[in-house]
């Protein structure tokens, strides 16, 4: 695992204080097919960042109902580069403590990122900017069942 510290200055504080804040990435092999650059290698490629709110990450909720990332934007809040729209949350910080929970559905995961004190981790699976997860598929009532 890499590890990378970066230093950011608390804005309204006189003086501006440096925070460390601290970001890894995990690329683990898998076997299944993955849509995108992915595809080519077999594997499924992983970020994680733990950063402090206000975050600058919209979600949406996908067909899975999993939360997806719509929109990476570096002045609404703290956010990585790395992070593509279309890409999922599949791991978050829980509401307090240490503890993470496995990113069951979008209502779950919206509401561990409110009601978080402190920085938010997210283990976000990586999509490439494929957001077919979001659209609904083509399916009547009585398919969706």
């Amino acid at each position: 695992m890499m590890l990378k510290q970066q230093q950011r200055l608390v804005a309204g504080s006189t003086p501006a204080r440096p925070i460390s804040v601290q970001r890894s990435v995990l690329v683990r092999g898998a076997q299944t097919k993955v849509a995108g650059a992915a595809a080519a290698t077999g594997t499924e490629e992983f970020v994680e960042v733990d950063l402090p709110k206000p975050l600058g990450l919209k979600f949406a909720r996908g067909a899975d109902g999993g939360a997806y990332v719509t929109t990476n934007d570096p002045q609404l809040g703290n956010t990585d580069p790395r992070i593509q729209p279309g890409d999922k949350i599949v791991k978050i910080s829980a509401s307090f403590g240490t503890d993470v929970w496995d990113a069951q559905n979008y209502g779950q995961i919206m509401y561990a990122i409110r009601t978080r004190s402190g920085t938010v981790y997210m283990k976000i699976k990586r999509n490439f900017g494929d957001m077919s997860a979001l659209q609904e598929e083509d399916m009547d009532a009585a398919q969706r069942q």
